[in-house]
């Protein structure tokens, strides 16, 4: 109170150059793994960021904690808008739209007045805050406040601009495809060299030095340099000691797979927003993450929260580095690629365990059998209706039209086109070194497809024997789950017969090289038969001869549930590992003392086996209380 007469004479002098004022945060919720990384994050963010952004003339309104002079803002246009997707981040337009006005106007930080504020304390919830912001970012991008003021301002306040506001979800979209685009020029050069191993070997030797070129300790200060900010933050507030213990804090409680995975989710939504739209307020909430997040679920769970942004590439890069290893990438000199491993290990153990590891209770033991009965009530149970309601709502979207934009297409054209390129001149050197006519031209274009043709079939043959028993059983349909295990038998028996003339003549990498061509065509033809489905005029032109549309939604349907209980199976079997580890502990060692909530709440376990033995305690005692007041009420009766 005794400060607020100096913040309100911030916009007395001169007349209309201050209109908005910002303050920094004081943030309590910084207990917890989670609650401490997201309250570094909005400290620095609150405080030395804004305090550069502001010298620099780049600083913008960005809601609490900062003041604004409402009269001014109201003759000025006011803040809201009438679009609430595009005005997402509806707080920060005003501050474009006041920098534009020129005429001296600049948005003033001070420091003498801080104000509490209470962040997200759950893995979810930080992301689904990230994810707002994500979206809202995407949306600014298209609007021409953000044109303008490119044009309008010099070059320092340009760059504190960007680099505070778009330039940094563009730096993690960056970020986060670089090590896959990485793995896959590593991955097609080890395969683009001939089957002699001098050759081979030269190859992973010359990339080995060029990993070590790029990816040496300097990764690791990389790792801690983007705790640079709170580190200065924190020295400034409390001396040398506290900032070095909490970058030790947070390193030790894994802080770089969290804001790995971070990275993970504000590219996935910044590019989404940028592609399709669709951007909406993502509702957060501030409350203690104490409950355990089931591993997959009818209407929500871990799978079903992240499968589609995180599980499917991490699955996708790891099968990547095991063909990389298969032909030889690893064998090279001793400790060349040390660092360029700790990064893919990172990469990888992120964006497939980063949820898990920071749920709560993950790897407790009473709750796995619960666990392992959702994950077969979600894929088996009523012919996985529960699996394909979920895949219909938040990947098939059917109705909406295609949504692919022209960077996904070249994209694909790029990658699909890069392994067909390198495949076609392979099976040519096989064509002259072994000659054989009419067969083998035609076991070079077989060599070649997709593995379709005995799939589609078994699918056609599965609706038409459904069509015909639907006579005596209205209502039949085919078993979906049983369909995606006879997909995958067939598709794998079809990939190795057409590849056998290359596994006759031991031309191992030529194979590889067939097989990752053949299942990247195999998704591509599954991401076109989901537009295909998705477009209004083809359901309306299907609707009279039901059976091709219902035969390729079978096709399609078993493809993508052979492919989601696969992943969610061996992220599962991994996370079991932690699951033993739990039960021997408990049961062996000590029941109290769990090196997972020491991850989670900064705290062994004591706290919650003291809580439980108070717990029953009061249950002993209310049942006491509640026998006697039994007795006392007969009595009173009698």
């Amino acid at each position: 109170m005794l400060l607020l007469p100096c913040a309100l004479g911030e916009f007395r002098m001169p007349v209309g150059s201050k209109q908005i004022v910002g303050f920094p945060e004081h943030i309590t919720s910084d207990f917890g793994s989670i609650g401490d990384f997201a309250a570094g994050a909005e400290t620095a963010f609150g405080t030395i960021l804004q305090r550069s952004s502001a010298v620099l003339g780049g600083r913008m309104h960005y809601g609490h904690p900062d003041m604004m002079s409402k009269a001014c803002m109201m003759q000025q246009g006011g803040i809201s808008k009438a679009t609430k997707t595009i005005n997402l981040s509806e707080d920060i337009f005003a501050g474009m739209d006041f920098t534009l006005r020129g005429a001296g106007r600049t948005i003033a930080h001070r420091e003498y007045l801080h104000l509490t504020k209470g962040r997200d304390l759950g893995f979810n919830t930080v992301l689904g805050f990230f994810s707002k912001l994500s979206a809202g970012t995407g949306e600014q991008i298209l609007t021409r406040q953000m044109f303008r003021l490119g044009h309008a301002m010099d070059l320092p306040e340009f760059l504190s601009f960007y680099y505070a506001h778009a330039g940094y979800y563009v730096t993690q979209v960056l970020v986060s495809q670089s090590v896959p685009v990485l793995v896959f020029l590593w991955l097609i050069v080890l395969l683009d060299d001939t089957n002699l191993m001098v050759n081979q070997k030269l190859v992973a030797e010359t990339m080995a030095d060029m990993f070590v070129a790029e990816f040496s300790w300097i990764v690791l200060l990389f790792l801690v340099a983007q705790s640079a900010p709170l580190f200065a933050e924190v020295w400034l507030q409390h001396g040398l000691l506290s900032a070095c213990w909490r970058l030790l804090k947070q390193l030790l409680t894994l802080a770089p797979l969290h804001f790995i995975f971070q990275a993970k989710i504000i590219s996935v939504y910044f590019s989404r927003e940028i592609r399709h739209g669709g951007g909406a307020y993502v509702s957060t909430g501030r409350g203690l993450p104490t409950e355990r997040r089931p591993f997959i679920g009818n209407k929500s769970g871990l799978y079903n929260d992240f499968a589609v942004a995180t599980f499917y590439d991490g699955v996708r890069l790891l099968l990547a580095i095991i063909a990389v290893a298969i032909v030889g990438g690893f064998n090279v000199s001793k400790n060349k690629l040390a660092f360029w491993c700790v990064l893919l290990a990172l990469t990888v153990a992120s964006w497939l365990f980063a949820p898990f590891l920071f749920n709560p209770y993950q790897f407790a033991h009473r709750y796995f059998a619960a666990d392992i009965r959702e994950w077969r009530r979600f894929f088996i149970h009523d012919r996985g209706s529960s699996w394909e309601a979920w895949y219909r709502r938040t990947q098939l979207k059917e109705n909406e039209g295609i949504r692919l934009g022209p960077l996904t297409v070249i994209l694909w054209l790029i990658f699909v086109g890069s392994w067909y390129t390198l495949f076609h001149a392979k099976i040519h050197v096989l064509r002259v070194v072994y000659p054989g006519g009419q067969v083998a031209a035609a076991m070079h274009i077989f060599s070649m497809l997709p593995p379709v043709l005995c799939s589609m079939t078994c699918c056609i043959v599965a609706e038409l024997i459904a069509h015909w028993l639907r006579r005596s059983r209205p209502g039949f349909r085919v078993h979906v789950c049983l369909m995606a295990a006879i997909v995958i038998v067939v598709d794998t028996c079809e990939t190795l017969f057409a590849l056998k003339r290359l596994l006759a003549v031991n031309w191992w990498m030529t194979a590889l090289t067939g097989v990752i061509l053949k299942f990247s065509f195999l998704t591509l033809m599954l991401v076109c038969c989901e537009c295909l489905l998705s477009l209004r005029c083809f359901v309306r032109c299907c609707l009279v001869c039901k059976l091709p549309k219902t035969s390729l939604e079978l096709w399609l349907l078993a493809h993508r549930l052979a492919a989601d209980a696969l992943i969610s199976a061996f992220i599962f079997l991994v996370l079991s590992v932690g699951v033993l580890w739990d039960w021997l502990r408990s049961t062996l060692c000590c029941n109290s003392c769990s090196l997972h909530n020491l991850l989670i709440f900064r705290d062994p376990g004591q706290l919650a086996h003291d809580e439980e033995e108070l717990q029953s305690q009061m249950t002993a005692t209310m049942g006491s209380l509640d026998l006697f007041w039994r007795r006392d009420l007969e009595l009173a009766r009698d």
